[in-house]
């Protein structure tokens, strides 16, 4: 009953006490705590109002649950900007080293057989004295090549000519067929410069 409305509990209070539910003086006693609680002035509508002001930061928590989403899109954004970078250096630091469509490097030394000379990584060479049915020039050298991978249409080899001191006075060159992986060619180099006493290795082409 201390809940109720007072006028309410007034009127039940007096049907208590027709029927003899309460005494005289519990009935004065509680008509007079009733009594009191009506003349007691409601809240100031300045005190409703701190108390909803009070009430306000709990309305709030959801906007601030909502910050680590932020977070988790901020340290996403960060990861996918690692791995580009990274990417950007392994591209750029690797290429010397296979990555990035760079030069891939020769893990697979090659041994010239005996006698034989490196032209380069790939190719070597030892000169041999040419026949006479073979010469046609003035001047002529012979020389046998080998590759360590063939050659699958032909081989393009030419020779820089000079003279007894040194001066260069032309070229000359010769091609053969197709090569299989370790397999030797023989070429033969004519001159018709009369002055061409020497010979010089200086370029070697399988295409």
């Amino acid at each position: 009953m201390s809940g109720a409305d007072p006028v309410a509990a007034l009127e039940q209070l007096a049907i208590m006490r027709e029927r003899g539910l309460v005494t005289a003086e519990e009935y004065d006693a509680k008509r007079a705590d009733i009594l009191a609680r009506l003349s007691q002035p409601a809240p100031s509508t300045l005190a409703q109002e701190a108390a909803r002001a009070v009430e306000r930061p709990a309305a709030a928590a959801p906007a601030a649950a909502a910050k680590p989403a932020k977070k988790e899109s901020s340290a996403a954004g960060g990861a996918v900007l690692l791995v580009l970078i990274i990417g950007g250096a392994w591209w750029f630091f690797g290429r010397g080293s296979g990555g990035g469509g760079g030069v891939v490097p020769d893990l697979q030394p090659w041994t010239a057989p005996a006698g034989y000379t490196k032209y380069d990584a790939k190719t070597a060479y030892v000169w041999v004295n040419p026949t006479a049915s073979e010469c046609l020039g003035d001047h002529c050298w012979a020389m046998e090549l080998v590759t360590r991978d063939g050659c699958p249409t032909s081989l393009y080899v030419e020779l820089s000519l000079e003279d007894a001191t040194g001066t260069s006075v032309g070229y000359t060159n010769d091609v053969a067929g197709v090569l299989a992986a370790g397999q030797k060619a023989r070429l033969v180099f004519d001159s018709f410069e009369a002055s061409a006493t020497k010979a010089r290795l200086t370029q070697v082409t399988c295409y």
